[in-house]
């Protein structure tokens, strides 16, 4: 008999301590700490309802450790960005950066302008595209459409003089022969008008 009194009161202060209130406290230096005491004077307090356990805070700082890791591998990526464009402007792929306290001309600090495609340029698009798709078509003539479709599209094309065009559209009749030394000829000196 006296064992199961033993049982009884040990079950009694069992179920009291699960039910046992929770708080969160925030201490001077900020860090949130739960307990089933009452806060310190100095400290925030709160009344977290029973059963929630410090599961809360352990979440807390996985979020913050977690934080921290995205924090750091992003100012890692932009470091290794900063190195290679470094790298890039020390092997002259890139404009040098303006010195400390000036600043770069007007000129240097617009982008380049890109070339906006009119109709014209659109349909020539479309016809060199039908036409280097055509059954006959011979590897010169395909490989002359899609440099030429290259060079409307950024534009070298536009700024061809009236020579180099007349000179182009020569060529490109040459592509049609039936020669073909003649073809890659003709396709070797397209090459040099859009790539000079």
């Amino acid at each position: 008999m006296r064992t199961g009194v033993i049982i009884a009161v040990l079950a009694v202060a069992g179920i009291g301590s699960a039910h046992a209130q929770l708080f969160k406290c925030k201490g001077p230096d900020g860090k949130v700490v739960y307990s089933d005491t009452r806060c310190e004077s100095g400290a925030t307090a709160g009344a977290l309802p029973p059963g929630v356990n410090n599961k809360a805070h352990e979440n807390e700082a996985k979020a913050a450790a977690d934080k921290a890791a995205a924090d750091k591998a992003a100012a890692e990526r932009k470091a290794q960005a900063e190195a290679l464009v470094e790298a890039a402007r020390k092997a002259g792929l890139v404009a040098p950066a303006p010195a400390a306290g000036t600043q770069a001309s007007p000129s240097a600090q617009q982008a380049p302008k890109r070339y906006e495609l009119t109709n014209a340029d659109h349909e020539r698009i479309r016809s060199l595209e039908i036409d280097s798709s055509r059954l006959g078509a011979s590897s010169e003539q395909k490989r002359a459409a899609s440099m030429q479709i290259d060079a409307i599209r950024s534009g070298r094309e536009a700024r061809m003089t009236s020579e180099e065009r007349a000179r182009r559209d020569g060529l490109t009749a040459d592509l049609v022969s039936a020669d073909a030394p003649k073809r890659q000829r003709a396709l070797q000196q397209l090459q040099s008008i859009y790539y000079h």
